[in-house]
């Protein structure tokens, strides 16, 4: 997964930024940096557009739908967070206008207990 110096250093001004003012602790931009290149990568290798300041409703239906079809709605929803901080620092609030919903991974009022 080869980013362009760009994406990168995008990638890393965010990261830093967000650590020097006490948002993300060293060991949480390390799994943020994981996630945003892996990210920004499979939105690359779609031919979709991954620069925050250019991503659509496109993009996150991708992210959401296509890119983690086997993770759970909670997993999908922290990746897209994170996305989303970056998305945010470029005045995109993309993802707010879409309003999404996420479905529950648990059911609710079960008894798994037997008696």
């Amino acid at each position: 997964m080869t980013l362009s110096p760009y994406a990168e250093r995008l990638i890393s001004e965010y990261l830093s930024k967000a650590t020097r003012r006490g948002r993300l602790s060293p060991e949480s931009a390390k799994d943020y940096r994981r996630v945003l290149r892996y990210i920004f990568s499979s939105l690359d290798i779609a031919g979709l557009e991954w620069r925050p300041s250019r991503v659509g409703e496109k993009e996150i239906d991708f992210i959401r739908n296509d890119m983690f079809p086997c993770a759970k709605p909670e997993t999908v929803r922290w990746y897209l967070s994170i996305f989303n901080g970056m998305l945010k620092q470029a005045d995109n609030d993309v993802v707010e206008k879409m309003m999404l919903g996420w479905p529950q991974n648990v059911r609710t009022n079960v008894d798994w207990l037997t008696p």
